[in-house]
């Protein structure tokens, strides 16, 4: 048995032990082939049989298999099977959950595949946990394959100052059937507002034309959503030319899409970050006088944004802060014709912060030199929403 276990050993790449189990921790006693990885039970079984044409000794009719796993081997078979089925992700099979038992090793896996699935049992929760495996496949399932690539490659990118990794293809494939046909009827939506209540609104020409311009339009909207990220980067000390070539494209590529657009959208947040605390401090008197206020019956939309105001904290970072100059705005307007009794001050001191806010000039590239840093901070972590934690603010 043990010559069969050799010969196996050599033709399948893997050590291949064979065992006599005489006792009763298996259901049945007798040889065992005992293996990690490598073929499945099925291949293994094919290959003994034929293996074992010539060794007399050898019943492979009573003989027993026993397939062990590793880890990597269990996330790689996993990663393996729904990388060509991404939208699988959402709700794996049980096919999926335990591919590794149809999947021999070492097979095709691609070495990505490997990389992919060595760096989901890296993760700091899984340090110290039982079944890392099944772990590292749950982090897989609720960060999806997009969400993966780019842990690893910021992960990269962190470790690697001088020699930045290039950026992973993030597929359209991870958008959900739902989420897509959201934006058809966006789309449908805004179409049939550009056109208006033309008579010749079905004409396909007309169709053409107005779908040309809703992708200008749309193309516009994810431009000033990717100019404002940028904006918030180079607040806190990146560089332009780093972030472009971080994403794939040329050092000046970024810097030219936007010129001096991106200035208008510098200085109002590095005003925030320079006076973070004073201005938390005003919003937060602010929104709370308002909020305790008698005779003062705001709106539901007032009441959202006096309780974003007077959750402000500085000490939270600046960047907590970037939606309270629209509140404070939207809250001053509301009660400047009729100012609550006791909320004065509190307003006055509002209102000249928020036009300090407003008249504040972009950091000059002297100043933006000084505050550069090697990496890109992490954006802090999103807090509850004002209208889900308005509703016990005390209005009932």
């Amino acid at each position: 048995m043990r010559k069969l276990a050799r010969s196996l050993q050599v033709k399948t790449g893997v050590r291949v032990e064979a065992t006599y189990d005489q006792y009763s921790s298996h259901k049945t006693v007798g040889w065992y082939l005992t293996w990690c990885d490598g073929p499945t039970i099925e291949t293994m079984r094919r290959r003994a049989t034929a293996s074992s044409r010539g060794l007399a000794e050898v019943d492979t009719a009573q003989l027993r298999f026993r397939r062990e796993s590793t880890d990597a081997a269990e996330v790689a078979a996993f990663l393996a099977f729904v990388l060509p089925h991404p939208a699988m992700l959402k709700e794996p099979p049980l096919d999926a959950l335990m591919s590794h038992s149809t999947t021999d090793f070492p097979g095709k896996i691609d070495q990505s595949v490997w990389d992919m699935a060595r760096f989901a049992l890296t993760r700091p929760e899984l340090a110290d946990t039982y079944d890392k495996g099944r772990k590292a496949i749950d982090y897989i399932v609720k960060v999806g394959l997009n969400g993966l690539r780019l842990d690893m490659w910021l992960t990269g990118a962190s470790r690697q100052a001088d020699c930045q990794p290039a950026p992973p293809a993030v597929e359209t494939d991870a958008v959900s059937g739902k989420v897509r046909r959201d934006l058809e009827r966006m789309i449908d939506t805004v179409q049939a507002e550009l056109v208006g209540g033309s008579t010749h609104r079905d004409d396909p020409r007309v169709q053409l034309l107005v779908a040309e311009t809703s992708r200008r339009l749309l193309l516009e909207i994810v431009d000033q959503h990717q100019r404002r990220t940028a904006a918030h980067a180079l607040v806190d000390g990146a560089g332009l030319s780093s972030l472009s070539t971080m994403i794939g494209l040329a050092p000046r590529t970024l810097g030219m899409r936007w010129g001096k657009d991106l200035d208008a959208d510098l200085a109002p947040l590095a005003w925030l970050r320079d006076n973070a605390a004073a201005w938390a401090s005003a919003c937060a008197a602010a929104g709370s006088v308002l909020r305790g206020s008698r005779g003062f019956y705001p709106d539901q939309e007032t009441r959202q944004d006096l309780w974003t105001l007077s959750d402000a904290d500085a000490t939270r970072g600046w960047r907590t802060l970037v939606q309270t100059p629209e509140a404070a705005r939207r809250v001053l307007a509301v009660t400047r014709n009729r100012q609550p009794t006791g909320t004065e001050e509190a307003l006055r001191s509002l209102g000249a912060q928020l036009q300090a806010h407003d008249q504040a000039a972009p950091p000059d590239r002297r100043e933006r030199a000084l505050r550069r840093t090697p990496s890109i901070p992490d954006a802090p972590p999103a807090e509850p929403s004002g209208p889900a934690r308005a509703l016990n603010d005390g209005w009932g």
